[in-house]
């Protein structure tokens, strides 16, 4: 009997896990969408005019990249997979942002953001910058973030390592 309720407990456990992950991976989805759809309200703090850099656009921009040798195939494809990347206009000039969207921003997200900055950085002669975005962020990852140059937006709040002019 007992065994019985064990693995009763043990499929229960396994549904509910897998729940939370199917929630938590629609939950950053549509946080993604709202970013896209109000993007001059969440990022203006960091950018002005700010615009999604669709996938055609960024797709040409990685193709010319990789045909000069500045990216390899597997950085291209890493670019590719970058939740948002935003262009906009910073301290008079054009800027980049790459930005990595969760429900809990944690270290993986920042590492993340900054990686792919960093690769977007050698595609474009402007400035690019690493964002995470999200819900929540624990103190730990928000100084981590700060530390490594990384903004990190929440629910309409920017914390940036620096002040943001504009």
């Amino acid at each position: 009997m007992i065994d019985r309720f064990q693995k009763h407990f043990e499929l229960m456990h396994e549904q509910l896990q897998w729940l939370k992950d199917r929630l938590g991976k629609m939950c950053r989805l549509m946080r993604e969408i709202c970013y896209c759809q109000n993007l001059y309200g969440y990022f203006s703090e960091i950018v002005r005019r700010a615009k999604w850099v669709t996938g055609d656009e960024l797709d040409d921009l990685l193709l010319e990249a990789l045909s000069k040798g500045l990216i390899n195939e597997d950085e291209q494809k890493e670019l590719m997979r970058a939740d948002l990347i935003v262009r906009g206009v910073r301290e008079r000039q054009t800027a980049w942002l790459v930005v990595e969207v969760s429900g809990t921003v944690d270290t993986e997200d920042v590492d993340r953001a900054i990686r792919r900055s960093q690769l977007l950085a050698r595609c474009v002669n402007e400035p690019v910058l690493a964002v995470v975005a999200g819900e929540f962020c624990p103190e730990g990852v928000l100084r981590h973030a700060l530390r490594n140059g990384v903004c990190v937006l929440l629910d309409g709040s920017t914390f940036s390592p620096q002040r943001i002019s504009r």
